[in-house]
């Protein structure tokens, strides 16, 4: 249990914080070292944590609380900035399928963000790639450990998800 607690509340745990004491809302990279200017790669934030799903589900469960509260908390204290909320699916379902569940993924987060953390929702947009850009592939037809639960490729499990971009 102690490996998920985030005492600085930045949505990276302490085991992996290399600076735990940052002040609430402040910008992170993924080791929890504040960021005083905003960076991003190809227009994406890479410090901004993502949101996962289960699969076929566009539930924000209590697994994100530290996720959505990071950037629930970054949005609160970051008035300016705008972000396009971009919804991703792994290749389970067909292409339509995807999209619509990758839109509903970035709209719940979006209403998650302006109900718990009054965020305005002008300042967000829900946008969807679906199963267009993977993190992780499969082989046809492998046969890699399952996931219980979901009877789904656990490598699979990192293209369920919600992540960040700025936009102007």
């Amino acid at each position: 249990l102690a490996q998920f607690l985030d005492n600085d509340e930045d949505g990276i745990p302490n085991s992996q914080d290399l600076e735990t004491s940052t002040p609430i809302g402040s910008m992170v990279n993924r080791f929890g070292i504040n960021v005083t200017s905003i960076n991003y790669y190809n227009g994406e934030l890479n410090n901004l944590p993502s949101i996962y799903f289960l699969t076929g589900s566009s539930t924000v469960d209590m697994s994100n609380s530290n996720n959505i509260s990071a950037i629930g908390l970054f949005l609160e204290n970051n008035i300016s900035i705008r972000l396009k909320v971009i919804g991703h699916t792994d290749k389970i379902g067909n292409e339509k399928f995807n999209k619509r569940l990758g839109l509903r993924r970035a709209q719940a987060v979006i209403n998650y963000l302006v109900s718990n953390y009054n965020i305005s929702e002008d300042r967000l947009i829900a946008t969807t790639r679906g199963e267009e850009e993977p993190l992780s592939v499969t082989r046809k037809g492998s046969k890699d450990k399952l996931d219980k639960g979901q009877k789904t490729n656990i490598k699979l499990q990192s293209n369920r998800r919600v992540v960040f971009e700025i936009f102007r």
